[in-house]
């Protein structure tokens, strides 16, 4: 298995493959149990604004396909479990000027 700092390294290099260096805002990675019992790994690409708007149909099929051959070939034999946001989102989804 890979570590972290590695993951972070080969993921980001297959996400900006498909999106562009701009289009994303970074990379987060963590070991979850599957529904299954096995460990798997939940990756969480954060989008910029840019990224977001290149992300549709196609594009994020190949970005699923791009992240999971890439980590196989880094020799990760956990399964990930990929995850979109949007850089800035806040994780309550909260109105911030609400009063």
């Amino acid at each position: 298995m890979l570590n972290e700092s590695e993951l972070k390294e080969i993921i980001t290099k297959a996400a900006q493959s498909q999106i562009g260096e701009d289009g994303l805002a970074g990379v987060e990675c963590e070991p979850v149990i599957g529904m299954d019992g096995r460990e798997v790994l939940r990756v969480v690409l954060v989008l910029t604004k840019l990224g977001d708007g290149r992300m549709h149909g196609r594009r994020a099929l190949d970005m699923l396909v791009t992240v999971r051959r890439s980590l196989e070939e880094g020799n990760e034999e956990r399964f990930p479990v990929v995850e979109y946001k949007i850089g800035g989102e806040d994780e309550d989804d909260g109105d911030e000027d609400a009063d």
